[in-house]
């Protein structure tokens, strides 16, 4: 920050030297109209300049406070004025032999190169070997009624990481139904919502602030090896919400093994600015030995969550925030940089947070060995494992004004509109498919149906 400022205050002194070497040869009318146009100038320029980076800063800042990763050289402390912990700590705690599988043209291994493509071979690819089948030849192509205006192109299943498997869907919802998502988390609710549950949450690995045993029981079997903090705001939505039809219907197209009763109960995130986000966590269910109780709530509830599919509903992040990181796998070779999924309205990221250890392929081309330490306990009721791979964090998100940043720079110093360019929003839908049928708790046992939303399906099917 220090350099910054010294770096601006040269710049300043020179613009000021030129000021005054032009002063001496102008007459009094043109040395008045120049100073003022100059002292605009240089008011705009530190201006910009302050904003830019403080912008930088607390996204880097927001980032550490959130994720709790750092460079070796940096020695901030985090806004609890504890030592935020280095990105060497954060590396995999699990054996070699639990083999990870890059895209091919991320990595330069050639035996690496050669198992990730056979992998990818074939309807079933011997990658998804314990997880849901997907529909490769999933194509949703929004042609017809109120979503042919907003321009969305076709949507195709695109592998982002081979083992464990991780894919993005583009347009999975059209910009119309992202934004009637939306509206329930909005003050004034379409009619059919009924009920929307709002939660404001901040969790650490021993703690909940949410006021429910059911969001408090989720989230404390949610336990990691690292710190877990999430700081956000939730919305559960009834399954009988029309508004939230087509991201089911979608799910069910592109999953096709799978049934809507083993869908969780549907939840909206809002990360909004000042340090909201989620640390490094895993989904899936996470058993203790010899927890008998768990075992008995887990197979009321639908076992294990077998897949996460997350959809991303608007595009306020900016400055390249909001992304969904996966710490140990690989995204681009170029840098060696992890995996990292942008929001963008409409996207859909799918990965299986578990695996079904019954249905590994004697002749699986991934080589994994799923008695390592990257995997879990099986989990007795449905022959699941938690799969440590997955492990992810969910970025704070920054800028989220869609404004002309210059024009009221110029004219405006107040601390607000460097907040509000500091501030962003993400909003998520969020969908965990259990192993089993799930049973619904959250409104009430008995209250959330799934059949309610069968029937609204139907209807959008109809309509289609």
């Amino acid at each position: 920050m220090q350099r910054i400022w010294r770096v601006l205050a040269i710049k300043i002194t020179l613009l000021l030297h030129l000021f005054r070497q032009r002063y001496n040869h102008e007459d009094d009318e043109s040395r008045s109209t120049r100073s003022s146009s100059i002292i605009v100038a240089v008011n705009a320029f530190i201006v910009t300049t302050a904003v830019k980076t403080a912008v930088h800063h607390q996204f880097r800042k927001r980032y550490i406070d959130i994720t709790g990763l750092k460079s070796s050289g940096d020695d901030d402390d985090d806004r609890w004025g504890e030592a935020v912990a280095r990105t060497e700590d954060f590396q995999r705690n699990w054996d070699s032999d639990a083999l990870l599988l890059p895209l091919p043209e991320n990595t330069n291994d050639q035996t690496i190169k050669a198992k990730s493509y056979a992998a990818m071979l074939g309807s079933k690819p011997t990658a998804l070997d314990g997880r849901c089948n997907i529909n490769f030849n999933y194509n949703n192509n929004n042609t017809t009624g109120s979503n042919s205006s907003n321009g969305n192109n076709s949507s195709t299943v695109q592998w982002l990481h081979v083992d464990p498997p991780v894919f993005v869907v583009d347009n999975f919802l059209t910009k119309i139904e992202c934004q009637d998502i939306l509206q329930l988390t909005k003050q004034q609710l379409p009619s059919d919502a009924g009920r929307v549950i709002r939660l404001e949450s901040r969790t650490t690995a021993t703690t909940s602030s949410a006021s429910t045993n059911t969001t408090r029981n989720i989230r404390n079997r949610n336990r990691n090896r690292n710190r877990n903090k999430r700081i956000s705001t939730t919305w559960y939505v009834r399954y009988g919400c029309s508004a939230v039809a087509p991201i089911l219907n979608e799910l069910i197209k592109l999953l096709p093994s799978i049934n809507v009763n083993q869908i969780e109960e549907i939840q909206l995130v809002q990360y909004s600015g000042q340090k909201q986000g989620f640390a490094w966590h895993e989904d899936a269910l996470l058993d203790d030995d010899n927890d008998e109780h768990q075992e008995q709530v887990e197979q009321t509830r639908g076992g294990q969550r077998i897949a996460t599919v997350l959809v991303y509903l608007d595009n306020e992040c900016q400055h390249g925030s909001g992304r969904t990181l996966f710490r140990d796998l690989i995204g681009n070779n170029a840098n060696n940089s992890r995996l990292a999924v942008s929001p963008k309205i409409g996207r859909a990221l799918l990965f299986f947070p578990a695996i079904t250890t019954g249905e590994q392929s004697a002749k699986s081309t991934t080589n994994t060995n799923i008695n390592s330490n990257a995997f879990g306990n099986v989990h007795s009721f449905d022959n699941t494992r938690a799969d440590h791979r997955t492990i992810h964090a969910g970025e704070p998100p920054i800028g989220g004004r869609n404004r002309n940043e210059d024009s009221e720079l110029e004219d405006s110093l107040d601390s607000e509109l460097i907040e509000s360019l500091l501030s962003g929003q993400k909003h998520i839908a969020q969908l965990w498919i259990h192993s089993k049928c799930h049973t619904p708790v959250v409104f009430g046992r008995g209250l959330n149906k799934h059949n309610d939303a069968t029937k609204n399906i139907n209807i959008l099917r109809r309509n289609s």
